[in-house]
């Protein structure tokens, strides 16, 4: 089952979507554990062509398999597919999932989803709300590299609403 299924990643790999395709339809249509994966990979085909095919695909997955350990993972595929499309208000709720998730998988995942977060807000011309998403980065994960960058994204908001000393005040708190 292991090596069929990175047989079917190897197609994948080599963009030979067409054997890939027929090879997770074998998975899925066998209910081999590895279903999830497998239509999570039909996701990303499809996405090549259509994303909002492939945003129901990553949907499907989720309600047929809700205690996949992927579902942190799909949800931030189906964010950042979303912002591709620059319909960032619909990446919001799964951003926050991510966010408020208490499951292993989502830990490695939720500084980025908070980045992602003040970038949909930001994209949406909600400032506010993309100063809150980078403030609770910044505090929750101060030494990650998506504090970094959010850090210089809050300076341009603040330098673009003319408020440079609030920008000052929140440096000086956060050291």
């Amino acid at each position: 089952l292991d090596a069929y299924t990175r047989s079917a990643d190897c197609y994948y790999m080599m963009k030979d979507f067409a054997k890939a395709g027929t090879m997770y339809d074998n998975m899925i249509n066998n209910a081999l554990p590895q279903s999830d994966y497998a239509m999570y990979q039909k996701a990303m085909i499809a996405g090549i062509k259509n994303s909002a095919e492939k945003i129901r695909i990553l949907n499907a997955i989720s309600r047929q398999y809700p205690k996949s350990t992927m579902l942190e993972d799909i949800n931030m595929e189906i964010a950042l597919t979303y912002m591709a499309d620059e319909k960032f208000k619909d990446a919001v709720p799964y951003l926050n999932n991510i966010i408020s998730s208490n499951s292993n998988e989502a830990g490695g995942l939720k500084p980025r989803a908070y980045l992602k977060l003040g970038l949909a807000y930001y994209n949406s011309n909600n400032n506010q709300e993309a100063l809150t998403a980078y403030q609770q980065l910044i505090q929750k994960y101060p030494q990650s590299s998506e504090s970094e960058e959010a850090l210089g994204i809050i300076k341009n908001i603040y330098v673009e609403e003319g408020k440079p000393n609030e920008y000052l005040e929140l440096m000086r708190k956060n050291g």
